[in-house]
């Protein structure tokens, strides 16, 4: 019997406003040439730890990173994340996802669009998104 080594994977890249920018960069020309992400596995796996939101304090919170987006960019990181869910497994958040926070800041503002909603509920099978797990919630 062999006894193999664990290496533990390198910690997350922090979420920072270069991070935003790129995705932000990634996110328009993709949405503008149509409803489907078609991206290198690569590139898939680079933003892959930025498909989950870990919540305040952690090194992916987009609740805080959202609070300095404007609302259109808001908006094109939401369509960019439901539909990377869609299409690459490593993207999968459930109620983890960043939509969540990113929605949640749209409506703060009462700039959420009326038809978001029902755009998401056509692109994605995530059944927590735009409102999160309610049921979590107290």
């Amino acid at each position: 019997m062999a006894i193999g080594t664990w290496e533990p994977a390198a910690p997350a890249p922090a979420l920072d406003a270069e991070g935003v920018a790129r995705l932000l960069d990634l996110a328009g020309p993709l949405l503008e040439a149509g409803e489907r992400l078609e991206l290198p596995p690569a590139t898939v796996a680079q933003y892959a730890n930025w498909a989950k939101d870990s919540g305040a304090g952690s090194a992916v919170d987009w609740a805080a990173a959202a609070a300095d987006l404007p609302d259109a960019a808001l908006v094109t990181l939401i369509r960019l994340f439901a539909l990377g869910e869609m299409e690459f497994s490593e993207w999968k958040s459930g109620d983890s996802s960043p939509v969540i926070a990113l929605a949640r800041e749209l409506r703060s503002r009462g700039s959420y669009p009326a038809d978001l909603t029902a755009w998401l509920r056509s692109h994605s099978s995530n059944r927590f998104l735009p409102y999160g797990n309610l049921m979590a919630r107290r």
